[in-house]
């Protein structure tokens, strides 16, 4: 088996170099060991390019080792066939294909790409930013499921996840009550409480309707993914922050699942069985989140 880290060369991405080349860095050591932990389970699964790839964008091919290794881990039998989606397995009848995606900060310059972080300078998280940058990766990986459907590769009947993770954007990891991918794909916009007047009792907690977010030099897009007919297709969107650095938790225990409450083909609680699971209920313009942490009882959270 060839080694996932190339001794003697300068890869394209820093990444890949720092974790190779860790010196007396122990996080970098640990992140090197994790990462080679994951390779010999990961070999028979990668396209040829892999080890060419994880040299030039070392966390989005990190991200696909580790996605098809925590599906592993929980007790599928994956495939990942090429040309198609990176990953597919069976759940009950259905099978489930999965897109990965690493999606960057975006492009520097940019109005709308995600700042990075000022060490020693107090900025406000950019949320808007960081939602444009989920939004996009989602609808570019839609189309490509499109594509396979055209193909013949993804079946009428097939359901199909987009998994993103966010780590290779600034402050992605800073979440507030409800996690950015829900708000990437449900209008949910700030929360808030009401109060009675007199008795100064908290009545209702809540959410802003949000329906679409401003980008700076191109009008506005939509945050309605998941209550749009043309996104039927997609079933669900998986999220994490997981990178070879942070990786100090069990398969999967920061997984983030959205099921899209219109799918042609929805996919049932409980793809990973770790982390959270949201959905929805209730009207489009009165929607009740539904959020299932399998650490603890179902609970509805917010309206």
């Amino acid at each position: 088996m060839p080694p996932l880290f190339i001794e003697g060369i300068t890869a394209r991405d820093s990444s890949y170099n720092c974790i190779r080349d860790y010196g007396d860095r122990t996080y970098l050591r640990d992140a090197r060991i994790f990462a080679e932990s994951l390779w010999p389970r990961y070999e028979r699964h990668a396209d040829r390019n892999f080890l060419t790839e994880i040299q030039n964008d070392f966390q989005s091919r990190f991200w696909e080792m580790y996605l098809a290794c925590s599906l592993e881990e929980v007790g599928y039998t994956i495939e990942c066939r090429k040309p198609g989606p990176d990953v597919l397995l069976t759940m009950g009848e259905t099978r489930v294909w999965i897109e990965a995606v690493a999606p960057s900060r975006g492009e520097d310059g940019h109005p709308d790409a995600v700042p990075g972080y000022r060490l020693g300078q107090g900025s406000d998280v950019p949320d808007r930013e960081i939602l444009l940058r989920y939004r996009s990766a989602i609808l570019d990986k839609f189309r490509k499921f499109e594509e396979y459907r055209e193909k013949g590769i993804v079946l009428p009947g097939d359901a199909c996840v987009v998994a993103l993770n966010g780590s290779k954007i600034s402050y992605a990891c800073m979440e507030g009550l409800v996690p950015r991918i829900v708000q990437a794909v449900y209008p949910l916009g700030h929360p808030q409480i009401t109060f009675g007047r007199e008795s100064g009792k908290v009545l209702d907690r809540s959410f802003t309707y949000r329906p679409e977010l401003s980008k700076t030099n191109a009008g506005s897009v939509s945050t309605e993914i998941f209550l749009q007919d043309e996104h039927r297709p997609l079933s669900a969107v998986l999220f994490s922050c997981i990178n070879a650095v942070d990786h100090h938790c069990r398969f999967g225990d920061d997984y983030v699942m959205v099921h899209n409450r219109r799918a042609t083909t929805a996919i049932l609680q409980g793809l990973v069985g770790r982390g959270k699971e949201y959905s929805v209920s209730g009207p489009d313009d009165a929607l009740i989140l539904d959020v299932h942490d399998w650490d603890e009882p179902l609970r509805k959270e917010v309206r």
